[in-house]
């Protein structure tokens, strides 16, 4: 896919490319996201797993396309004149909902996000969900703990609960969960009456994926079968 863009689109407030996209069935994608100036092209290659029939956001800071190890500039940004995705999966179909610019905001406080299977983020049935917040920047004054809220695919909250800050370098939780299925994780600084002292999740942005939000999947078991002796 490639779409031409009119001069003066992008403009200096941008900071990146934000895609809304899905796939029907589940499947994990490969996508390079092309930027074009002229003859010259900047690349970006995400490999999400979709869970089937729902969007997810991406956002990508212009910084990271680069051509042959040379990054985008900021003097750059305005000038890109066309948007190409180049994709390979087997077996599914990529549904693009929009493609847009956004402007990312600067925070003085943030959580860095790991898990126990660091790669995708993604679990065996049966398996403990183990993840880490690690506080970074300087927290707001009168932060006392970490709520932590995870929600399904239908945007229910399925778990939540908090974490008292005592200057440890990260805080463990375990988010294991009986159903299997895609999941995000929200977290937020706190006072001392459990009261959010800002209006965001301070989840640090990872990837592509959008401030304040971190993902996981629970993968589904599969089917046992059984055998009949025919032979009597």
């Amino acid at each position: 896919m490639k779409r031409n863009l009119p001069a003066g689109l992008i403009l200096p407030q941008a900071s990146g490319i934000r895609l809304l996209m899905g796939s029907q069935p589940s499947a994990q994608w490969w996508i390079n996201i092309v930027l074009r100036i002229g003859s010259e092209s900047y690349s970006y290659v995400i490999e999400p797993t979709y869970p089937s029939r729902s969007i997810i956001e991406h956002v990508i800071p212009f910084e990271q396309f680069t051509t042959g190890g040379k990054h985008l500039t900021s003097a750059q940004e305005v000038l890109v004149d066309s948007l190409g995705l180049d994709t390979s999966v087997p077996d599914a179909t990529l549904y693009l909902d929009r493609i847009t610019t956004f402007r990312q905001e600067r925070y003085a406080s943030w959580l860095g996000f790991t898990s126990a299977q660091p790669h995708h983020n993604l679990f065996e049935p049966g398996e403990r969900v183990w993840v880490k917040l690690a506080p970074g920047g300087t927290p707001p004054a009168g932060a006392k703990a970490l709520r932590y809220e995870v929600q399904d695919f239908d945007e229910q909250v399925v778990s939540r609960g908090t974490a008292r800050l005592d200057g440890s370098p990260a805080y463990s939780l375990d988010l294991t969960l009986k159903t299997h299925g895609y999941y995000e994780l929200r977290a937020y600084w706190v006072d001392e009456g459990s009261k959010d002292l800002e209006g965001r999740s301070c989840i640090l942005a990872e990837g592509s994926l959008p401030a304040g939000v971190a993902t996981f999947s629970v993968l589904h078991e599969p089917s046992r079968r059984t055998s009949r002796d025919l032979s009597a």
